[in-house]
């Protein structure tokens, strides 16, 4: 992943969490304000919207977000949200004039960015200086419980300098391999084409369904990333995206 990309992605999370310094940083670093995640379209301005930051949405749209730009479901930012005061922030209207209806959809895959409560850094400028505003912001002290219809998982990137984990839920109704990479990879921040094998800890590779079906509730699981090849050699390492289809 080239330089720009990886600062669009943090473009994106940094959208997700409300944290307007990191976005700042991400479009000195060439980041178009309008990139879209390629797996699901969303652009910094769905998830500044999705997540409820209006500051970051006001700050967005300053620096030339499009609201017009949909995901791959066709679905515009002003959809992200049923709040009034967010969608006249953004425009309730569509290019044909007529209004927007806001449906909230069940995904059989839900972004950790959408269950869990952003980070202490996840504030503007003006609200670090505030300090800890506790639920002001209208998220939980506590992380939300996952539900009895969902696998919660740990995962982590295998080699990397990050070893901690990070919890995910994938839907019991969506336990498949390429419903699992997918997830992973979008938690994660990587792209499938860089993926080479998931481990389940200590030392089994998820490789096929009935694989990711035998996951139980906290499974530890890395991913196993290809390594960069020296210049003028060639990796043998076959991406796990290859042998989904």
């Amino acid at each position: 992943m080239d330089g720009v990309k990886v600062a669009e992605e943090k473009l994106r999370e940094s959208a997700s969490i409300g944290d307007q310094d990191g976005i700042e940083e991400s479009l000195c670093q060439g980041a178009d304000i309008n990139s879209q995640n390629h797996m699901n379209g969303w652009t910094a301005l769905h998830w500044a919207t999705k997540r409820g930051h209006p500051t970051v949405i006001k700050y967005l749209l300053g620096r030339g977000a499009d609201p017009s730009v949909s995901n791959h479901k066709g679905e515009l930012p002003v959809q992200m949200t049923d709040n009034d005061q967010l969608k006249k922030m953004i425009g309730n209207i569509t290019g044909n004039g007529t209004s927007v209806t806001v449906e909230k959809q069940a995904l059989p895959i839900t972004p950790n960015y959408l269950k869990n409560p952003p980070f202490p850094h996840g504030r503007s400028r003006g609200q670090r200086s505030m300090g800890n505003q506790g639920n002001n912001n209208g998220h939980p002290a506590l992380q939300q419980v996952a539900s009895s219809d969902e696998l919660v998982l740990k995962v982590r990137e295998a080699e990397s300098a990050e070893r901690d984990f990070i919890e995910v839920e994938l839907s019991k109704s969506a336990l498949t391999l390429e419903n699992l990479v997918e997830l992973l990879c979008e938690e994660l921040q990587v792209e499938p084409s860089d993926v080479v094998k998931i481990r389940k800890l200590p030392n089994t590779i998820v490789r096929k369904d009935k694989d990711v079906l035998r996951l139980q509730e906290y499974q530890e699981l890395e991913l196993v990333m290809k390594k960069k090849a020296p210049f003028g050699s060639t990796s043998y390492a076959v991406p796990l995206q290859n042998l989904l289809y």
